[in-house]
């Protein structure tokens, strides 16, 4: 259903696109190239801009570009890359409204990655350190052993 829509285009088969219930819709743009893309903007979308959807099976609730295949993205995301099939969605990348990036899980050395992926790596790993009387501390999984320095 579009009314009130100023401008949209959409190619391909089993696109759907609903209105947001407490809209008019007027000064929007959509366009959607692709195959069983569902745009399905929410009540509480606020900033109801134009959409862009380009690629196969994704899902879209809020204004924004979404490149790829087999994707869901959520109503604060205005930006996302996914890389899945029909059947089985995989999201690799997204802008958050508030200019956050999430990724998913690195696989390879130069993938993107998050502070969190980074920090709960770092978190498992061993830690070195030296305390105040210069004796080696290295702490694993929390449990800490210092090592001193054998006297010749």
């Amino acid at each position: 259903t579009l009314s009130n829509v100023q401008f949209y285009n959409i190619l391909g088969q089993y696109n759907t696109i609903a209105e947001r219930a407490n809209s008019s819709l007027y000064s929007t743009y959509i366009n959607i190239i692709g195959q069983s893309n569902r745009y399905m903007p929410d009540n509480s979308s606020i900033n109801y801009k134009p959409v862009s959807i380009i690629g196969n099976s994704l899902n879209v609730v809020n204004s924004g570009l979404y490149i790829g295949m087999g994707g869901t993205f959520d109503k604060d995301d205005i930006m996302g890359i996914a890389d899945g099939t029909d059947t089985k969605e995989n999201v690799i990348f997204k802008v958050k409204r508030d200019g956050r990036v999430k990724a998913s899980v690195p696989k390879e050395d130069n993938d993107l990655t998050t502070k969190k992926y980074v920090d709960d790596k770092i978190a498992s790993s061993p830690q070195l350190s030296f305390n105040e009387s210069g004796e080696l501390v290295v702490t694993i999984n929390g449990v800490s052993k210092t090592f001193v320095p054998k006297s010749e």
